[in-house]
């Protein structure tokens, strides 16, 4: 059969290629598209849905017919941003070039985190462009995806570009573990002697309202992570003790980092920014909204069939600051505050039981 009859079948390369509307592809930059055409050295491979979050769409890349995967496919998965970025901060000086409406503006966030947290701890990414009529193909495969119900009606809205992420997706024998450690030290903006810290109050005051997400569910407390009792506290999220271990070993380096770049980036907390925003300028918004994705990145951990772990830290896409957004977690903040969520008993926050 024909590769180029299935619906599934997209073509890569890694040939410089001519774009619709901006002409020739930079060098050294993959494309994939759902034509043969785009390159006399175009491999066919297969798309799969596999997952999706909030934010993107997961597939995985499989060999269509006998053929093997090209190396830099091969132990990768495909994400598409569901929504348009429009803009995106810059993050250093090294990565000007790539500032606001590029679309590589991603990549350089990449390479941002790997400066920060080390090559070996960020779930590795590149960049891939798109052809323009891989809308179609794409929401064609979401159509006859088994999608959660309340997400079907959502398509792909498009994009030039698509980013080819480390596959951490567990074979068989293997375990996928994966949790948030979300705000690994107090909120600036907290009231002085509160006894719970930022997470276990946002957890409470959604347990009384009947909203807990998963993560709330665990009972997890992160300040934890940084005492003798980080296990006892992370046997609430884990039932595997290497993977606890891991965590408390390997990890702990690279926990502390995130700490430190959390701390570093929000010193004044989101009620001062707000009270003072008309002396704001871009750089500390921008140091705001690092510390807000710092508080809202994903550590996968893959316990592989040898006994052996490997883990990424994931979900790093830089949280722009804009009025609307800031509003929200200032409105956030002071429910917070207000409501007494920060005071109170806490059976599982280490302030209350420290």
């Amino acid at each position: 059969m024909d590769p180029s009859a299935d619906c599934d079948i997209v073509y890569y390369s890694t040939k410089s290629v001519y774009s619709e509307t901006k002409g020739q592809a930079p060098e050294g930059i993959p494309f994939l598209s759902d034509f043969s055409s785009i390159s006399d050295s175009a491999t066919a491979c297969s798309l799969e849905y596999l997952n999706e979050g909030g934010a993107n769409l997961v597939f995985r890349i499989t060999p269509a017919g006998a053929k093997s995967l090209p190396e830099a496919l091969s132990g990768r998965v495909l994400r598409l941003a569901k929504h348009s970025r429009e803009e995106a901060a810059i993050l250093d000086h090294d990565d000007q070039e790539l500032g606001a409406h590029n679309p590589l503006s991603e990549e350089a966030q990449y390479r941002y985190w790997v400066k920060v947290l080390g090559d070996e701890a960020v779930l590795n990414h590149n960049v891939v462009r798109l052809s323009g009529s891989m809308k179609d193909l794409i929401n064609s495969l979401l159509a006859c995806a088994d999608r959660s119900e309340h997400r079907r009606a959502h398509a792909w809205v498009g994009g030039r570009t698509g980013f080819l992420v480390e596959d951490m997706t567990p074979q068989e024998g293997e375990t996928l573990h994966e949790f948030k450690p979300k705000w690994l030290d107090q909120s600036p903006s907290a009231p002085r002697g509160a006894t719970r810290c930022r997470t276990c109050a946002l957890r409470a005051m959604r347990s009384v309202a009947g909203q807990s997400t998963a993560t709330d569910l665990q009972g997890f407390c992160p300040l934890y992570l940084f005492t003798p009792r980080a296990k006892e506290a992370l046997s609430k999220v884990f039932h595997d003790q290497a993977i606890m271990d891991h965590i408390t070993t390997e990890l702990m380096p690279m926990l502390s980092t995130l700490r430190d770049y959390q701390r570093r980036h929000d010193e004044v907390g989101i009620v001062h920014v707000q009270r003072h925003a008309h002396k704001q300028n871009e750089d500390e918004l921008i140091k705001l909204g690092q510390a807000m994705t710092a508080r809202d990145c994903t550590i996968y951990c893959l316990r592989r069939r040898d006994g052996s772990v490997k883990a990424r830290i994931g979900d790093l896409d830089l949280k722009s600051c804009t009025q609307d957004k800031v509003e929200k977690w200032l409105l956030l903040e002071q429910k917070l505050i207000n409501g007494g969520w920060y005071e109170g008993e806490d059976e599982v926050c280490l302030l209350s039981n420290g």
